[in-house]
């Protein structure tokens, strides 16, 4: 299966200086196999300051859409829009807007909408 490995680091004036242990999570994918619910994993690493990576997985076929909010409620970035067969996926957010504009730290949201279930988590930009 699909395995995300991820630590976080401690920057001071853009510097590391602290990491912690890799953890990893699995993304459940078995060749052949369909995923028992669409589920939005938690994104990592998070908090982030560079990039982060979203994983997801679809029990059925269906239109999949992929959103970055702001705290405002404004969407920000959409990162999908397509067509998905059942599995496991993957998409990245850099931290930029829908013009590819630097986004400022904070909080934001990352949606999937798919076969009329909307799923939310939060997420923490940090530069």
């Amino acid at each position: 299966g699909t395995v995300l490995y991820y630590s976080y680091a401690l920057l001071r004036e853009g510097r590391e200086v602290a990491r912690s242990p890799e953890t990893s999570v699995a993304l459940d994918q078995v060749p052949g196999a369909v995923a028992a619910a669409t589920r939005l994993l938690p994104n990592v690493p998070n908090p982030f300051n560079d990039a982060t990576r979203i994983g997801f997985s679809l029990d059925r076929v269906g239109r999949v859409q992929i959103d970055v909010y702001n705290i405002l409620g404004q969407r920000i970035r959409r990162l999908m829009d397509d067509i998905l067969s059942p599995g496991a996926y993957q998409v990245s957010w850099d931290g930029r807007d829908q013009t590819g504009r630097p986004t400022a730290s904070g909080v934001y949201f990352c949606a999937l909408s798919a076969s009329g279930t909307t799923l939310v988590r939060k997420m923490v930009f940090l530069k």
